[in-house]
């Protein structure tokens, strides 16, 4: 390889070094060629995610998301019952005779026809018929907006 050439390409190496590692950094910027930001595509799941992880991580993604599952509330009563239009896949899979699957059905459900209105809509859901319904309906209730 001729001298002069090495020459150029060790010059236009260093020059993109400094351009795009070097220069970022001196002036605390970011490269805006690199995406470091996740945007959601989905504010429900957005909101799901918030719920699920500890709150000391995500207070800026809970506090940005406006509120797409209704109440502020918890979706267990105190009583035991769990709301059937804000509960998490973990709540949903922890009911007796809802497994992994069925729990995802109902969350696939609730994301394509929306909210429950009544409890009886779960014979709706694939997989869950009269015999588990009779199961949850002391487990479960709905709100109403």
């Amino acid at each position: 390889m001729p001298f002069r050439f090495q020459k150029f390409l060790y010059i236009a190496v260093g020059f993109c070094f400094v351009v795009f590692v070097v220069w970022p950094f001196l002036t605390g910027g970011r490269s805006p060629v690199i995406q470091t930001e996740f945007n959601s595509v989905n504010a429900q799941i957005e909101a799901h995610l918030a719920q699920s992880t500890p709150s000391d991580t995500t207070s800026h993604v809970a506090a940005s998301t406006p509120d797409v599952l209704g109440s502020s509330t918890s979706p267990v009563t105190s009583s035991g019952q769990l709301d059937l239009n804000t509960a998490t896949l973990k709540q949903l899979n922890d009911l007796p005779g809802i497994g992994e699957s069925k729990a995802k059905a109902i969350l696939d459900y609730r994301m394509k026809k929306g909210r429950f209105s009544r409890i009886e809509e779960l014979t709706e859901v694939k997989g869950i018929g009269d015999k588990i319904l009779e199961k949850l309906k002391p487990l479960l209730y709905v709100t109403s907006s």
